[in-house]
């Protein structure tokens, strides 16, 4: 991984090397998700961003079917009970 001095114009405006375009599969119009973590700017795909959130999901979802599924389950007995 190489590093890049990239100039910052007076609007704010930064232009990527094509390298980094290339590694980051940015196309014409791609969106980046800009933010500062402890003083460096660090930028990361829409793309990249939106498969890491869903990969913590699925991680709560697989735990939360199985307590659904309790619940349900209680449920039924209860009313079977009833």
């Amino acid at each position: 991984m190489g590093h890049h001095r990239i100039p910052v114009s007076s609007e704010g405006a930064l232009v990527l090397p094509e390298e980094l375009r290339q590694q980051l599969h940015l196309q014409c119009g791609g969106v980046l998700i800009a933010h500062n973590e402890n003083g460096r700017l660090v930028l990361e795909s829409a793309e990249d961003r939106v498969s890491r959130a869903q990969a913590i999901i699925r991680q709560y979802a697989t735990n939360t079917v199985g307590v659904v599924d309790e619940l349900i389950a209680e449920r039924r007995a209860e009313a079977a009970r009833e």
